[in-house]
């Protein structure tokens, strides 16, 4: 039976707290710093418990390969009319010359090959089925931003 999914609007305010309930839980057992900055009144429209899936992954894959004491930072705002969702993380940056290569299943920067990069891949899936582009901004020597373009507007007050 295949599932039928369609875009609604949520706050991304509520959809970020939801993955920083797991996500904090996890920096604190590596000493890390989970900063975390949303824009007011941001909605996005998207496949929603897809999207906190997708948001997860990155969060996790950023914990995971920031060194213990490192800090992710999670942004969250409005440009135009999308919401712009940066996860950036002290991974150390990207060996290859073309970042997009994490997208690509069981492909890693690192010798370890388990599911973070069948992760990646679901959340490139789910944000492209939202309306969406993801992609990868290397910063060698430092870490990477994955950046999330999604169909948003401010919630009318």
């Amino acid at each position: 039976m295949e599932t039928i999914t369609h875009n609604e609007t949520s706050s991304l305010r509520e959809l970020l707290d939801e993955v920083m309930v797991t996500a904090q839980v996890e920096a604190h057992r590596k000493n890390q710093l989970l900063q975390v900055q949303v824009g007011p009144d941001l909605e996005v429209d998207a496949v929603s418990d897809l999207l906190v899936d997708a948001l997860m992954s990155l969060v996790q894959n950023a914990i995971k390969f920031t060194a213990t004491g490192g800090t992710i930072k999670v942004r969250a705002d409005s440009v135009g009319n999308q919401a712009v969702i940066e996860v950036e993380d002290e991974c150390g940056g990207l060996k290859s010359a073309a970042p997009s290569y994490v997208f690509r299943l069981f492909e890693q920067h690192k010798i370890v090959r388990d599911a973070s990069a069948l992760g990646l891949k679901n959340a490139q899936r789910v944000v492209s089925l939202s309306g969406g582009v993801i992609d990868v901004k290397n910063h060698p020597g430092k870490g990477c931003i994955f950046r999330i373009r999604l169909p948003s507007r401010r919630r009318a007050r």
